[in-house]
């Protein structure tokens, strides 16, 4: 008995050393267990609705969930970023920044949802009136996006780690619950789904403000004289997101304008699979980059790059050979027998993401050396390739060559982070002399 109480003592006082309250340590494994929430609530629920719906039903859903998904990210991306910039952790400040970027963002909110909704049944034309007129209202998540973003970045900016993961952790578990109780229902329609979770988000984030509004001191009224400040700081910002935020998502809105809602599953299906190989890039990223600033010199950071670059390579290369060798049995068993046309588009895109995960790198390498532009540059390149190979490919080959213009776009952002990545050592070569 004694034995015991000590051994709970003497981990006790470990946690306590290793995660001290208020800690940067204890921030970071809270928000890394939150991302392995997140991850796998994701997973399971994409599981779920592929067997629940099948590549029609799924196809559906992805339509309605990717064409305001493009709007989503667009009116907050940077908006409230800036809340923490100008905040510079006063909390008073925060809670200012914060409602005038809240008011900011539901102003242009407006313009994109009624954009969103008129332009539905053109963008959708081959799918069932149900589904266009429930993309038509789910673009209004926007909305509740833009209410849970105002409490998040408040949190963020008085460093309030642990209700700011579970603030962003309900609404994924929202999901998961009403994927659930679909399966548990035997309920497999598409529009109803997205309409219910849209319905429970926003009364979320209506719960969310009322219950923290207070306790943060969030106002109803904005400071206007704020928003020309959190402009300059988020237009530069969105347009350096844009074009990742719009290729997360063009690819399958093409497939949902030009292609059925079968393609669609399938491709979506391939896309969830494929996901699975970024964890090896967000392994190494999330690692090197504070690494490689640390070091003094050009010499140390070029071998670190090479060690990095070695592992990373490898680590691709053997989860892509293992996940392109387990796809032919494991998709139909995971997403159900309907998916076996889902292979061929996952071996595609497993290229392709073994293309971002180099890419990833030589992201890292050059804003090691100074060259965060570089970056951007990069994104733009691999955005302009996607949206003028894809519509080409995709009426020669159907879902595989939007999939094949994946692998181009990858490539060309590759090669453009590499090619800055190598005059970017190579200028501080010549700065610091031979080494």
């Amino acid at each position: 008995m004694n034995h015991d109480a000590s051994l709970l003592h003497s981990l006790a006082h470990l946690a306590r050393r290793l995660f001290p309250k208020s800690s940067y340590r204890r921030d970071v494994a809270q928000t890394s267990v939150t991302n392995i929430a997140l991850l796998a609530s994701g997973t399971l629920s994409g599981v779920v609705l592929a067997r629940l719906l099948g590549p029609h039903g799924r196809g559906e859903l992805a339509a309605i969930q990717s064409f305001p998904a493009l709007f989503a990210g667009l009116t907050t991306v940077g908006l409230f970023e800036a809340v923490i910039y100008h905040a510079r952790g006063d909390a008073a400040r925060a809670s200012r920044y914060a409602t005038s970027a809240a008011f900011l963002a539901t102003l242009l909110a407006v313009p994109l949802t009624l954009a969103g909704a008129a332009l539905a049944p053109r963008i959708l034309p081959h799918y069932s009136e149900q589904v266009v007129r429930a993309t038509q209202v789910y673009v209004a998540i926007l909305f509740p996006h833009v209410l849970l973003g105002a409490v998040a970045y408040r949190l963020r900016a008085a460093n309030e780690v642990s209700p700011w993961n579970r603030l962003r952790l309900v609404p994924s578990l929202m999901w998961l619950l009403l994927v659930a109780l679909a399966w548990g229902l035997r309920y497999a329609r598409a529009h109803v789904l997205a309409l219910a979770y849209l319905a429970a988000l926003v009364s979320f984030a209506c719960g969310a403000l009322v219950y923290y509004r207070s306790r943060l001191d969030l106002r109803w009224r904005p400071e206007t004289r704020d928003w020309p400040a959190l402009l300059r700081y988020a237009l530069p910002l969105t347009f350096a997101s844009a074009p990742e935020q719009m290729e997360q998502r063009l690819d399958q809105l093409l497939i949902a304008i030009l292609l059925t809602p079968t393609d669609l599953g399938y491709y979506s299906v391939g896309v969830s699979w494929s996901a699975l190989l970024r964890l090896p890039a967000a392994a190494v990223s999330a690692t090197a980059f504070p690494r490689s600033a640390a070091l003094a010199t050009m010499a140390q950071q070029r071998a670190f790059f090479r060690r990095a670059a070695r592992l990373l390579v490898g680590l691709t290369l053997a989860a892509g050979t293992m996940l392109a060798l387990m796809a032919p049995a494991a998709i139909p068993v995971a997403f159900g027998a309907d998916f076996a046309g889902a292979v061929g588009v996952a071996m595609l895109l497993l290229v392709s993401q073994s293309l971002r995960n180099f890419a990833l790198l030589a992201e890292v390498v050059v804003k090691t050396a100074g060259r965060p532009s570089a970056v951007l540059y990069s994104r733009w390149a691999a955005f302009v390739v996607l949206i003028a190979l894809a519509p080409l490919l995709i009426q020669r080959s159907g879902v595989h060559g939007v999939a094949c213009a994946t692998i181009a776009s990858s490539g060309a952002g590759l090669l453009v982070s590499a090619r800055y990545a190598h005059r970017a050592f190579r200028a501080g070569q010549d700065r610091r002399g031979p080494s």
